[in-house]
């Protein structure tokens, strides 16, 4: 297959890449495929050029309509195509294994809430009150009185710094989490490996997924996945409906030198004395007050500050993976 500049192409498995870093560093690092982990089909390549039998090209994805970029990053050719399938070939698997997996229609109409609640915080069991709170205000949708949960993970890729930052605990972990807050009674919880899976283990348990909570940045994506592949027995269209929820910024994937002094901003406001207001929480601010030793800051942004049992177990869960995780990046920067 030709590489040439713009080609589009999916990663397949791990590849080993190099980069300059902003201070004209060389550095060696993997990549990944799906990194996002919470929806199907959101990463991809673009091919900038290739000279010398190095391809240079940048990774891309995109979070509610932004498009966020990677730096420069280079392979030799032969490795990137044994790591990478183009966008024909790949959207072609891609659309047959959608089509051939969806289960048959649930009897049952279901609201779902879909994250990866790494940890749960105060925001996601607010969550779930606004949840029941719209199947209660909307009898016309005939919606089941508990609200599905979906837990999104995939603990076989916890295996490096980077994965165990992002995800300290396992999909076990957090679902217990929740169920002993107190704050997630009467809800039903599913756990999958992405969003696409999600929605078709809803149907596998006789509910059909009809209202979905989610955030600006990800419902339109949810809502798309829905209306192409969840159709009713005579593959007709089947309404679905949108539970919006406003999002802070600082809770939405950006360039991560911008998302850290945000998060860091709004940590001192708390440490100053600022409530913990759910439009600011978000597990990336949960997992930096760990990181930084803050326990009451984090027992009050995981709504466990009523419980200092739970909240001590969650933390030091928390933590203990974290400090593991940056003693690795530590350990390699020292190689």
């Amino acid at each position: 297959m030709e590489i040439k500049p713009g080609s589009i192409w999916y990663p397949t498995a791990i590849m080993s890449v190099e980069y300059i870093d902003e201070k004209g560093r060389r550095k060696r690092t993997s990549v990944r495929p799906n990194d996002d982990g919470i929806l199907v089909d959101l990463s991809h390549y673009i091919v900038d050029k290739v000279e010398n039998g190095v391809v240079f090209f940048h990774y891309e994805f995109d979070v509610g309509g932004n498009k966020i970029n990677s730096y420069t990053l280079e392979a030799p050719v032969q490795v990137f195509l044994d790591s990478n399938e183009s966008k024909r070939d790949r959207d072609i698997k891609f659309m047959q294994g959608l089509q051939e997996s969806v289960p048959a229609p649930g009897k049952k109409r279901a609201a779902v809430i879909i994250g990866r609640f790494n940890p749960p915080t105060k925001g996601h069991y607010e969550l779930i009150n606004e949840v029941k709170k719209f199947i209660k205000n909307n009898p016309n949708l005939k919606l089941e009185a508990m609200p599905v949960v979906v837990v999104i993970g995939n603990d076989k890729k916890r295996k490096d710094a980077d994965d165990l930052l992002k995800n300290p605990l396992t999909v076990h972990d957090r679902v217990v989490f929740m169920q002993s807050s107190g704050h997630a009674n009467g809800v039903k919880f599913i756990t999958a490996t992405n969003a696409f899976e999600a929605l078709g283990k809803c149907r596998s348990e006789g509910l059909e997924p009809i209202a979905i909570a989610a955030g600006t940045d990800r419902i339109d994506d949810y809502i798309r996945i829905l209306d192409q592949y969840f159709k009713d027995a005579n593959d007709k269209p089947i309404k679905h409906e949108k539970i919006h929820l406003a999002r802070d910024e600082g809770a939405i994937e950006t360039k991560k030198a911008a998302k850290a002094d945000n998060i860091d901003d709004q940590l001192s406001s708390i440490r100053g004395g600022e409530e913990v207001t759910t439009d600011i929480v978000s597990g990336s601010l949960a997992r930096r007050a760990a990181e930084l030793g803050y326990f009451d800051e984090f027992a009050k942004i995981t709504g466990l500050d009523h419980n200092k049992k739970l909240a001590t177990l969650l933390y030091n869960k928390v933590k203990k993976v974290l400090d593991l995780a940056n003693q690795q990046n530590a350990d390699k920067g020292e190689e």
